[in-house]
């Protein structure tokens, strides 16, 4: 074998060990492997006919043929090499483009399950809200018949069959019916009277703050005829009751108070003499 039939086989062997080594497609590298394969064949027939063919012409022909024989196979494992490598990278990124959108659609789906889980739990708040608000009104516009009118700023009413002790919230009437006689006072009955003309012939609905009950075991309440009008706001207005704090119960206190300045200008009812509305324990 000569020297140039030596190097052919050398080259062919580094071009498939590149090929091997730089593709993953069995194809291209099954085409690699034929190369050095084919180009051994073919520089074996080469010697074959050199050593048959002693006409130098012929020899020369011969080796042309060969050669031609040689570019052409190195030719064709070349394309196929193109082919199959280029199919190769193709399934390589669309493998890579599969992989990336899966991984997209796993990071967009996680926002979106916390995001559906964040919403489901906004309408069960939402639910529960709604439920507490529809209970509190229901309980506010319950009616109730009224048992009796103790005094001015404290009832009777009738709760799911028992006399339940309504006092007035935020307001404070003169006494008619207290237990030290001071405290009794004209103007107290006045109250009283007031509030049964204002609850007579109706029945009434409750509306509460932040307490329900207070030391002695009544019920705190606005108190509300069926046509929406509020008995407390009323005895404010007309003068027969003063404005005062009921803690933590003091969402309409400023609304109150405003009304209570109001009318204190005009010197009427307990504001006419305060302190025979109010009076003070007598000295012994």
């Amino acid at each position: 074998m000569n020297k140039d039939n030596l190097t052919r086989i050398i080259v062919a062997v580094l071009y498939a060990a590149s090929v091997f080594y730089t593709t993953h497609d069995t194809m291209t590298r099954i085409a690699a492997i034929l190369v050095p394969i084919i180009v051994f064949f073919i520089v074996r027939f080469q010697n074959k006919n050199n050593k048959n063919n002693k006409n130098n012409k012929n020899n020369k022909n011969n080796t042309k043929n060969v050669n031609k024989l040689v570019g052409l196979a190195i030719l064709l494992i070349a394309v196929m090499f193109l082919v199959y490598g280029k199919t190769d990278l193709e399934n390589s990124n669309k493998a890579a483009k599969v992989k990336k959108a899966v991984t997209t659609n796993e990071t967009n789906n996680e926002p979106k399950k916390n995001s559906q889980d964040i919403s489901t739990q906004s309408e069960i708040l939402e639910k529960e809200t709604k439920s507490e608000e529809s209970s509190t009104n229901n309980e506010k516009h319950q009616l109730y018949e009224i048992a009796r009118v103790v005094d001015g700023d404290t009832l009777k009413v009738y709760i799911d069959g028992k006399k339940e002790t309504i006092r007035l919230l935020n307001v404070n009437t003169p006494e008619s019916v207290a237990e030290e006689e001071y405290r009794n006072v004209p103007l107290g009955k006045t109250a009283s009277s007031f509030t049964k003309n204002f609850l007579d012939g109706h029945k009434v609905y409750l509306e509460y703050d932040i307490e329900k009950l207070d030391q002695y075991g009544r019920t705190l309440a606005f108190v509300y005829t069926e046509d929406g009008d509020c008995l407390n706001k009323a005895l404010i207005e007309s003068s027969l009751a003063k404005v005062v704090k009921f803690e933590p119960n003091v969402t309409r206190y400023d609304e109150y108070k405003k009304i209570e300045k109001r009318v204190k200008q005009n010197k009427q009812g307990i504001w006419a003499n305060y302190e025979a509305a109010f009076p003070k324990k007598p000295e012994n």
